[in-house]
């Protein structure tokens, strides 16, 4: 795989490496960094059936393919140079790898879309992944569209998968450190609810005011199950961006007594859990749970 990570960076589009397009690095640690927080999250296995949105020149791909022994890996991105290099490079060596090009509704990569191009898009497939992921995506969309793209990741999603999105949180933590310019990247820490880091192009860098951004959730039927910050507001962690793990929103039933949940599974009680947490992520899945 080293000769095709080597292609990466010698591989030009418009005088620029198709590595440095996508953001620049070592293209074969941020594809390793990116499946470490994918299994530090619990959110990938062998068997997983993944769609990668914005996918770029297939850093994150390759890792996660060679992980997936009974899975399936497809990317999605709207460059064009992007996916033949893909599908060329990477689905020669890995034959369970697809690429396919799709449209954009982000008016930053306009200048990319080609009406003459028959685009496939993610919800158009017929498959429900186990997982859908998008890096450095959501760090360029605005509030509308990142709604829309969130609805639809939900609608697309098999019944227990996972998505995992990367973004910028502002929180009071990451707020304080911006203060204290601690932060390689400026944000206003004010009280607005989606923040545009750079004024004359605001979709290059966009965060979000992380209560806000859970609250917007809930409305697309998600909610944030884990969180690994990053340290671009100056932190010590080892991503750079903040990677978030969603999964659908699950409600427990109207009749669901908690009380009678923990009485009826009884093994629960030494270990302190609460109650609705363990339902709604463990037991509901387990043939042996009841709760009632």
């Amino acid at each position: 795989m080293k000769q095709i990570y080597d292609r990466m960076t010698t591989t030009l589009y418009r005088d620029v490496s198709l590595n440095d397009l996508v953001g620049g690095g070592d293209p074969r640690k941020v594809g390793e960094s990116t499946l470490k927080i994918l299994v530090s999250l619990d959110a990938i296995c062998e068997s997983s059936v993944i769609f990668d949105i914005g996918c770029g020149c297939g850093r994150t791909a390759i890792e996660q393919a060679k992980m997936l022994s009974r899975g399936r890996y497809i990317g999605f991105d709207i460059i064009p140079p992007l996916i033949e290099f893909c599908s060329e490079q990477i689905s020669s060596a890995l034959p369970n790898t697809e690429f396919h090009l799709s449209n954009a509704e982000n008016p930053l990569y306009s200048t990319y879309i080609d009406p003459k191009i028959n685009y496939v898009e993610f919800d158009e497939m017929d498959i429900s992944p186990s997982l859908i992921t998008a890096f450095s995506v959501f760090t360029h969309f605005d509030y509308s569209t990142a709604m829309s793209y969130f609805k639809r990741m939900r609608s697309k999603l098999a019944p227990d998968g996972s998505i995992c999105v990367s973004m910028f949180l502002l929180n009071e933590a990451s707020k304080a450190r911006i203060d204290a310019g601690r932060s390689n990247l400026q944000f206003d820490t004010g009280e607005q609810e989606v923040v545009f880091g750079d004024k004359g192009r605001p979709l290059v860098r966009v965060g979000w005011n992380e209560g806000f951004l859970r609250k917007s959730l809930l409305e697309a039927g998600l909610e944030i199950h884990r969180v690994v910050y990053g340290n671009w507001s100056g932190t010590f962690a080892e991503p750079y961006q903040d990677y978030l793990l969603l999964k659908p929103t699950v409600y427990v039933p109207d009749d669901f007594d908690p009380e009678r949940y923990l009485k009826l599974n009884s093994d629960l009680v030494d270990h302190n859990v609460n109650p609705h947490h363990h339902y709604v992520n463990y037991g509901r899945f387990e043939e042996n749970r009841h709760y009632k």
